[in-house]
Parts: C-alpha cells; structure tokens; sequence
C-alpha cells in the first residue's frame, strides 16, 4: 500500500500518535510507528519514494531485527554444512524452521499493516468528512 504525501497525512498520522494508538517518529521523508496498545515486535515504516508516495512496509523492533537475521544466517550456514555432509534429516529439518520463520513474520507483518492501514482510514475519516461524502 502506498500513501500521498501531503499534509493530511501528517496530520492523520500526528492524530493516530495523540490518541495514543501508536507511538513512534514521524519526520518528512519517512515515518516509524508501533502499536502501544499491545506489546508486538513489529513495527510499520514509511518511506517517501521518488514519485512522492510513502511506501509502507514492516520489519521487527530493536533487538528483535537483528537477533531475527543472525538466526536466519546461522540456519543458512548449518544447512548448508548438513548439505555437505549429506546429513538430510537436520538439513530438512532446518530448512522447514527458517521457512517457518520467515512465513511467520510474513504473516504477522501484513496483520500489523492491515491493522495500521485499517486506522488510518478510521483516524482519517473522523478528521476529514468531506472527503467520505
């Protein structure tokens, strides 16, 4: 999903962060927000692309991102070591976990984004009813 940047954007995200449904930092060229109301590892990031649009996409907290790549790299390096070794059932074994993994924080990720996506549409429907008319 992409979104306009303009200053009803700032305004709606602004809003969101006052009614304390997310928190986070919101600058000109991107934006990064996590939901306060539940504790999740996953956070929302805008960035303005060439076209002026805000990319939304998802990635996990601090530490979480980078203990969840150095976890997906050893799983890499021992499957690729049991590939050598022909040692097949913990070379599938962990092929299935760091799928698992990586499908996971798919899955988790597009929720965070529908939930974002689903109020900013509210916050931005409340703010501004003439443009729902």
């Amino acid at each position: 999903m992409e979104l306009e940047n303009n200053e009803k954007l700032f305004k709606v995200l602004h809003q969101i962060i006052s009614d304390k449904h997310y928190e986070g930092i919101i600058s000109p060229t991107n934006f990064e927000l996590q939901r306060a109301s539940k504790s999740n590892n996953i956070k929302i990031l805008g960035v303005l692309k060439e076209d002026d649009l805000f990319d939304i996409k998802h990635d996990y907290v601090f530490p979480t991102n980078y203990s969840f790549r150095i976890f997906l790299i050893i799983l890499l390096v021992a499957i690729v070591v049991f590939a050598i070794q022909s040692n097949w059932f913990p070379l599938i074994l962990f092929f299935v976990l760091g799928v698992g993994l990586l499908m996971s924080f798919k899955v988790k990720g597009e929720k965070q984004k529908e939930l974002f996506i689903e109020r900013f549409l509210e916050t931005k429907r409340r703010l501004f009813k003439e443009d729902f008319q």
